[in-house]
């Protein structure tokens, strides 16, 4: 579950999937297997909305953005992540649950495995500033979600 601290959560997105992170405020979660290449990124608005991504692997990021690969091809369009999201005041609550089988076969325990995770999120204040990005992750320099060798390590007991 995490809490964000906006006095003015925004969004103009209308359906899921979405490029969330152009229409306003906007939560993310990537997630990766240790010993996959495939990770997965999550977004919520605080509309409800959602974005789902499956990237096969850190590269296709470089040819998404030399349009060598379409990012509406990376689109799952059907639920896989479970969440609820609401806003008290200045606060906004995001709880998500991700199920293993989107990297493991079902029936695979989680337990001895790691994933890599970083939580990051867009906030938005107006239209004519750009957003504050922030995360989980200690990315210096440029700031980039997808890097993930800034990614935190989960390991399943």
């Amino acid at each position: 579950m995490g809490e964000l601290t906006d006095p003015h959560l925004y969004t103009s997105a209308t359906e899921d999937n979405q490029i969330l992170c152009s229409f306003g405020d906007v939560f993310e979660i990537f997630l990766r297997d240790s010993e996959l290449e495939t990770y997965a990124e999550f977004h919520v608005a605080p509309n409800g909305k959602r974005l789902q991504l499956l990237w096969p692997d850190a590269e296709t990021i470089r040819r998404v953005q030399d349009k060598k690969v379409a990012l509406d091809d990376l689109k799952v369009h059907e639920p896989i992540f479970d969440f609820s999201q609401w806003s008290e005041g200045e606060k906004w609550y995001i709880c998500a649950s991700v199920p293993s089988r989107i990297f493991l076969p079902p029936g695979t325990p989680l337990e001895g495995r790691t994933w890599m995770a970083s939580f990051s999120r867009y906030d938005y204040s107006s239209a004519e500033e750009p957003p504050v990005l922030s995360s989980t992750s200690p990315h210096t320099g440029k700031v980039s979600f997808h890097c993930q060798q800034d990614w935190t390590e989960l390991s399943f007991c």
